[in-house]
């Protein structure tokens, strides 16, 4: 069985106190709410993106989320995937979908057709009052146009599972402070452009468990 921390879930008391707010204070009230998970390979964004979703259910009485894709619209692999759960998620009435990348960006013009997405379905998002959860390598791929139209509610950037092992680590972001990060992606060289996120200091830090054994068999 997955261990879990004192409150019963997951991950810590405070992520799940800030998805509560996402939850009930933003959606509902015609505002858009996207987050954004990043981190290199192996860091656990599919991890904490079905945690993430789990909770929101959770709270809202619904059961967790198939990872079975075919089974589930509330996680989607891929662009045009996405697309078409998020429609599906809407006549449902479902609360959250999660996308992840899955090599999207692997493939050329991937993030010019990624961004067109999100600039065209802002509006649908807006006003879908679902919580949308992206999970990218790195959140600077997102043009500037989704950041003035504050779509973007936060990030959690996700690091150094090599290092503690049997759980992620996450540092979240405003989307105050993601502007600080970004402006120093754009400033630093190349072989630097890593350390942006040393840049700003994150809002709160916590960690996350490995998902269920059951739920990846």
């Amino acid at each position: 069985m997955q261990e879990l921390y004192d409150h019963g879930e997951a991950f810590d008391k405070v992520l799940a106190e800030n998805l509560d707010e996402q939850s009930k204070d933003r959606v509902g009230k015609d505002f858009p709410s996207l987050l954004l998970i990043d981190g290199g390979q192996g860091q656990g964004k599919t991890t904490l993106m079905t945690h993430v979703i789990d909770y929101v259910n959770k709270i809202n009485g619904l059961p967790p989320a198939s990872l079975k894709i075919s089974e589930h619209p509330q996680v989607s692999m891929g662009g045009k995937e996405f697309i078409k759960h998020f429609n599906i998620c809407r006549k449902q009435g479902l609360p959250i979908i999660g996308y992840d990348e899955a090599g999207d960006f692997s493939k050329r013009g991937s993030l010019t057709r990624f961004n067109a997405m999100l600039n065209r379905r802002f509006e649908t998002i807006r006003s879908s009052n679902i919580i949308v959860v992206f999970c990218l390598p790195n959140f600077n791929v997102i043009d500037n146009n989704l950041f003035e139209l504050q779509v973007i509610r936060g990030l959690l950037h996700l690091h150094s599972r090599e290092i503690t092992g049997n759980y992620g680590n996450y540092d979240a972001y405003s989307a105050y402070q993601m502007g600080w990060i970004r402006h120093w992606f754009d400033k630093l060289p190349k072989p630097r452009k890593h350390t942006c996120y040393d840049k700003s200091y994150p809002n709160f830090m916590g960690h996350f468990k490995n998902l269920d054994p059951v739920r990846v068999a």
